[in-house]
């Protein structure tokens, strides 16, 4: 059975070649590597060896590595660009008996960098392999200079080996062979060898006929293919180089034999010509005949080795030029299988990004099939909303049908006691007819003097609220910016919210700061104080509104819920329930000792405030950037009533305690406006021709008589307004930012005026 979850070790192919000077015992190294062999005869190499070996590194990587043997003398040197292509690692290699092949090793590395050309040659990985150190009594290079030079070339790392005894083989290739993996790692390993053999799911379906075998046993043929090809032309490059080889030095030797001969030749002829001089008659006649004969067969010797020679001579250079032809059609295949390997990067990068494409896309689809999702969820909870509503207005229908006939019940019995009250007023009016004058005349003298009283210039009072003249006093709040500002019931505390993360509690009569409390992650929008003082309440951009207790000055709850800034929030008269609105365009109820959420109403429209219509919180009203109010019924979460009583949008709202129910509402269109909460009839309608509020920040109020409204304006005025008339009666030039928040004080005696910028000012 195919494991699914099993996953094959990919084999990466590295080239590694080996530089040095001829004699410095690269063969040595590279056969001890690989076989584990030595040979103490010494054979110099030609053209190039090649040997290959598995190498397990120590983190699980497999490595095919290949490695070329480069021939040392010069004359093979100009066919090293042959082999240096596409090279992932090379080991510089000299004999630290001498001192020639370490000083060969720059002129080694630099010729390697030019025919490689790497990106990055700084970094290309290298390794120094001092050879023969069981020769230590002939060193002649010391290991401190080849750490040197090794350190000079970027850090490379050097190794002092002996292939005789076997010392640091193995350590100095397994480090060449990791390097040039880990100097690989971004890069694609597989450019110079086939593509791993992978089965596809559609393999592994298909394993019972055998697909998936026959894909693997293709993928191997394929990859044996091209590593066979490249043998085989090596393999035929060596067998030429090494027959050149043969027929040179079988040309030296004849040449050699040549050389002797011409000797002996000149030896004879003057052995020859002595023996003439010093010889006479017949002995020296035959001696002559001898020498010249000698001769004679030396110089038919001398002319067939010429001709021998001349016949090598034409052989070798003929196997040059088939040796030239051979490496000109061997580079042309590499740069052919480079641009098919190049071609194959490119699909491979191809199907890649189309891969991640689709993988988007897909992610998309599930992203969008999750939105569907919950918006279906949201339609069936609305439509479960709606049929608890109708049914409960069904329930109301019938309660208000049953109100009505209970309130014309009363009004029947209000009637007849109103007759019964109008005859009683007869009677009295009979009565008094007699007094009208005196009566008259005592009325009017008590109209004139009221009337005086408030006529008095510079003092305008209405119920025991004063309207303001000048500033008395100022509090630093020690604020980058200001947002709200809230006092207790006995007006001997103020809460400060702004910019930064705590709400700072001051005296309101010294000014000096009292709590500092702590624990939004972000700006405070508005802060309330509880009916009894007791409870500090902060709504907070970090989507949190949080409350805390004076007598311990600590964070007492955390009312979590909502997805976007919390930007106000109101306590209803015994605390008990806290009331929040947010940027994610929701309403919340909360049980403050809980600290539960028991009812949320999406508002549609964005929102700047809110305020309780009752002592319970029943009803609120909501102010709205669609330039509307709105009155709720938080225990069902109905919306009751809305209109569109301004221009532009909605800043504040503040709902009067006293009488019907009436709200104040400040708009950034220039005008305040008092609303009959009843039927959203504007009542009063108040402006001024400089007054121009905040869109962020500002908000209007009512005196504790709710004889008067103030709110401040962009450039730091102050105007005060009579609610009855709608006339303006003071503009007051205190501030120099503008003003976000405005209050009375419980006893309407003071105003106190927050401007954005730090300060509060306390008015008299």
């Amino acid at each position: 059975m195919y494991n699914r979850n099993y996953s094959p070790r990919r084999l990466v192919y590295i080239k590694a070649i080996i530089l040095g000077d001829s004699g410095v015992g690269k063969t040595s190294l590279m056969h001890q590597y690989v076989r584990g062999t030595f040979s103490t005869q010494y054979k110099a190499t030609i053209g190039a060896d090649f040997m290959k070996k598995d190498v397990d590194l120590e983190d699980g990587r497999v490595a095919d590595v290949a490695c070329w043997d480069t021939a040392g003398q010069e004359r093979f040197q100009s066919l090293g660009v042959a082999f240096y292509r596409g090279a992932d690692c090379c080991m510089l290699c000299f004999d630290v008996t001498n001192a020639r092949s370490f000083e060969n090793l720059e002129s080694w590395r630099d010729e390697f960098l030019i025919q490689v050309g790497p990106r990055d040659p700084e970094s290309f990985p290298f390794v120094v392999v001092g050879n023969k150190i069981d020769m230590e009594g002939k060193r002649v290079v010391s290991q401190k200079r080849a750490m040197e030079w090794c350190a000079a070339k970027g850090n490379i790392p050097y190794f002092e080996t002996s292939a005789k005894k076997d010392i640091n083989v193995e350590e100095a290739f397994k480090t060449v062979v990791r390097n040039a993996m880990d100097q690989e790692s971004d890069t694609d390993f597989y450019n110079d060898f086939p593509d791993p053999i992978r089965i596809d799911a559609d393999d592994q379906d298909s394993q019972a006929s055998g697909g998936w075998e026959a894909r693997i046993l293709a993928q191997l043929e394929h990859r044996e293919a091209r590593v066979a090809t490249m043998a085989r032309v090596i393999q035929s490059y060596n067998q030429l180089a090494g027959k050149v080889g043969d027929y040179a030095s079988h040309s030296r030797e004849i040449e050699a034999r040549s050389r002797e001969m011409q000797g002996e030749h000149e030896r004879l002829l003057e052995n020859y010509e002595r023996s003439g001089m010093s010889s006479g008659g017949s002995g020296g006649v035959r001696g002559n005949s001898l020498a010249q004969q000698r001769i004679a067969e030396l110089e038919r010797e001398v002319e067939g080795l010429k001709e021998e020679r001349t016949v090598l001579y034409r052989t070798q250079g003929t196997n040059a030029q088939r040796l030239l032809d051979l490496s000109d059609k061997m580079r042309e295949t590499d740069s052919r299988l480079r641009q098919q390997e190049l071609e194959i990067s490119d699909s491979h990068e191809a199907l890649r990004r189309m891969t991640t494409k689709l993988g988007d896309v897909q992610g998309a689809l599930k992203e969008k099939d999750g939105t569907i999702q919950i918006i279906q969820d949201e339609m069936n909870a609305m439509h479960l909303e709606i049929n608890q509503l109708e049914k409960r207005n069904d329930e109301l229908q019938a309660e208000n049908d049953d109100l009505v006939k209970r309130w014309l019940k009363k009004m029947n019995e209000e009637a007849e006691k109103v007759n019964d009250v109008t005859h009683e007023l007869e009677l009295i009016k009979r009565k008094s007819a007699a007094l009208s004058p005196r009566m008259g005349a005592a009325v009017f003298e008590d109209d004139h003097f009221f009337g005086a009283a408030l006529s008095a210039p510079g003092h305008i009072r209405g119920g025991g609220s004063v309207v303001p003249r000048g500033a008395v006093g100022k509090i630093d709040a020690r604020m980058e910016e200001l947002h709200s500002i809230a006092l207790s019931r006995d007006g001997q505390l103020l809460a400060v919210g702004g910019q930064s993360n705590a709400v700072k509690v001051f005296d309101a009569e010294t000014g000096e700061c009292i709590y500092t409390l702590t624990g939004c992650l972000k700006g405070i929008n508005h802060v309330e104080i509880s009916s009894d003082g007791s409870l500090v309440l902060a709504a907070s951009s970090d989507h949190t509104a949080r409350i805390w207790r004076l007598d311990t000055g600590r964070q007492w709850k955390s009312l979590t819920g909502h997805i976007g800034g919390v930007v106000t929030a109101k306590f209803n008269r015994d605390a008990s329930r806290v009331f929040t609105y947010s940027q994610d365009r929701t309403v919340k109820v909360w049980d403050t000792q809980r600290g539960l959420c028991l009812k949320t109403l999406f508002t549609v429209s964005g929102c700047h405030d809110i305020d309780l219509l009752d002592s319970d919180g029943a009803r609120i009203v909501t102010a709205h950037l669609d330039n509307s109010i709105r009155i709720w019924d938080t225990q069902t979460g109905r919306r009751l009533a809305e209109a569109a009583v301004h221009k532009e949008q909605v800043m504040s709202v503040w709902a009067t305690r006293n009488g019907p129910p009436r709200v104040l509402t400040n708009s950034s269109d220039g005008t305040l406006k008092l609303v009959d909460a009843r039927t959203l009839d504007v009542i009063t309608v108040m402006s001024a021709p400089n007054y121009h509020p905040s869109r962020n920040w500002a908000r209007a109020s009512l005196s504790p008589d709710e004889r008067f409204a103030i709110a401040g304006s962009l450039h730091g005025m102050l105007y005060v307004w009579d609610v009855a008339s709608g006339d303006l009666i003071r503009e007051l030039d205190i501030q120099k930012s503008h003003i976000c928040d405005v209050l009375w004080s419980p006893d309407g005696q003071r105003v106190y005026s927050a401007e954005k910028s730090r300060y509060i000012m306390i008015l008299q």
